[in-house]
């Protein structure tokens, strides 16, 4: 897992577009047993 933040203009345009572009990928919009389960596997 990855923690990461925009650097500088929060409000920009590019800023925006990286928002539009990663968001479906960081939120998933139905989660699963088994995504719970690899979790705790890669957890140990």
């Amino acid at each position: 897992m990855v923690k990461a933040r925009i650097m500088g203009d929060s409000e920009g345009v590019y800023a925006n577009e990286l928002r539009a572009m990663l968001r479906p990928f960081v939120f998933r919009r139905y989660i699963d047993f088994s995504v719970i389960q690899s979790l705790r596997n890669m957890k140990g």
